[in-house]
C-alpha cells in the first residue's frame, strides 16, 4: 500500500511506524478512481501542430491555457473547443514566457518579459514592464506579489502597489525556483542541490544535494520530491516532514497546490490528496516507459501536463460514472482565432 500522502499530518520522527498506525484509524480515506483521458480531434492536432512544441500549460475552472511557440490557446473543458490568442509582441518576448496560476486558483497569468496578463476568457493586460526585464527563468503569481525569475535578477511586483523593485540574484537557465510567501527567500533546484537563498547579501545555503529534484508549495509549507521520498521544509528551513515511498516505486512528478497535491509515480499510479477532506484519490495514467511529465498541473477534477511537446488532459472520477462511458471523450470543438 502506498503510503506517501500521509505526509500531511505525521510528525517526522517513526514515520514508517506511525503511517500504518494512521491509516488503521481512519484519519484518511482513500478512493479508487478512473483518470478519463481527454483526446483532441484531428483538426485540432493538426492546428496545435503548427505551434509545438508546448512549452507550458496552466488549468482554471473553465479553461486549460496552452503556452505555444507562438501563441496562447485555450481549450474550453465544457464545450471543448479550442481558441487561438496573437500577442503583438517579439518571438523574443514569447521565447521567455510562462503560464501560472496563482494560490487562490482563481486567476491564470501569462508573464513575458514586457508584459504581464490576467487569463480569463480572453487576456486582460496587468502591466508593462521595463526593458531591463530579460531572459525569465521562472515565474511565481504569489498572493503578495508576482515574481519575475531571470538571469539578470529576481523581480518582485507586490500588489496592489505594482512598483517593481530587483533582488540582485541571477536565477540560470534550468533552475526550478520559487520566492517565500513574505518575499524574503527564494529556494531553488539547480545541478541537483536544492538551495535557499536569504539575507541582507542575499546568499546561498545548500538545504541538500540529490538528483532529479521536484519543487513545490502551498501557503507555509514547502514540498520537495526526490523520487524515493516526499520532504516537507518551512520557509525558514527547517525540515518538518520526511515521508519515504512505500513499495520501492518512484516519484516522477507532483503539483502542489492549496487544495490538492498530485503525485505521478513510474509505474503510472496517481495519487491525489484532497486537502479539505482529507481524501487520498488513486487512479492509474496509460503512460509509456518514457513517457515525459512536464508542466504537471492539477485543478479540482482535472490533471494535465506536457508529453514529448503535447498536452495530455485528465478527468479523474469514481468508477461507477466511468463505467457509463464506454469510449474516451473525444473533444468536438472547434478552432477560433482572435
Amino acid at each position: 500500500m502506498l503510503r506517501l500522502l500521509l505526509i500531511f499530518v505525521l510528525p517526522l520522527v517513526a514515520a514508517q511506524e506511525n503511517l500504518a498506525v494512521l491509516q488503521q484509524d481512519g484519519s484518511i480515506t482513500t478512493q479508487k478512481i478512473t483518470a478519463r483521458e481527454v483526446f483532441f480531434t484531428t483538426h485540432q492536432k493538426q492546428v496545435l501542430g503548427q505551434d509545438l512544441p508546448l512549452r507550458d500549460l496552466a488549468l482554471s475552472q473553465r479553461y486549460l491555457w496552452l503556452l505555444g511557440r507562438k501563441h496562447v490557446w485555450h481549450f474550453d473543458l465544457s464545450s471543448q473547443r479550442l481558441r487561438k490568442f496573437t500577442f503583438p509582441l517579439p518571438q523574443q518576448a514569447l521565447a521567455n514566457a510562462f503560464l501560472a496560476r496563482e494560490e487562490s486558483e482563481q486567476d491564470v497569468y501569462f508573464a513575458t518579459t514586457q508584459m504581464l496578463f490576467k487569463l480569463r476568457t480572453k487576456p486582460q493586460l496587468v502591466k508593462r514592464l521595463p526593458r531591463e526585464l530579460t531572459k525569465i527563468v521562472a515565474f511565481n503569481a504569489l498572493p503578495a506579489a508576482f515574481v519575475w525569475f531571470s538571469e539578470t535578477g529576481a523581480y518582485f511586483l507586490p500588489r496592489p502597489t505594482h512598483k517593481l523593485w530587483r533582488v540582485p540574484y541571477q536565477v540560470q537557465r534550468g533552475d526550478l525556483a520559487l520566492a517565500a510567501p513574505q518575499l524574503d527567500a527564494i529556494w531553488l533546484v539547480r545541478d541537483n542541490k536544492l538551495l535557499r537563498v536569504a539575507g541582507e547579501q542575499w546568499q546561498e545555503e545548500v538545504i541538500l544535494t540529490a538528483p532529479n529534484l521536484a519543487l513545490g508549495s502551498a501557503g507555509r509549507s514547502l514540498f520537495i520530491g526526490r523520487g524515493n521520498a516526499v520532504l516537507h521544509y518551512a520557509w525558514s528551513g527547517q525540515l518538518t516532514q520526511a515521508i519515504p515511498v512505500a513499495q520501492q516505486r518512484h516519484l516522477r512528478a507532483m503539483h502542489i497546490a492549496p487544495r490538492g497535491h498530485a503525485y505521478i509515480f513510474a509505474d503510472g499510479l496517481l495519487e491525489y490528496y484532497r486537502v479539505q477532506t482529507k481524501t487520498v484519490l488513486r487512479a492509474r495514467l496509460k503512460l509509456r516507459p518514457r513517457t515525459e511529465i512536464a508542466h504537471l498541473d492539477t485543478f479540482s477534477s482535472r490533471l494535465a501536463f506536457i508529453d514529448d511537446g503535447m498536452a495530455r488532459l485528465f478527468v479523474l472520477q469514481n468508477k461507477r460514472r466511468a463505467g457509463a462511458q464506454q469510449t474516451p471523450l473525444s473533444a468536438t470543438g472547434e478552432l477560433v482565432t482572435q
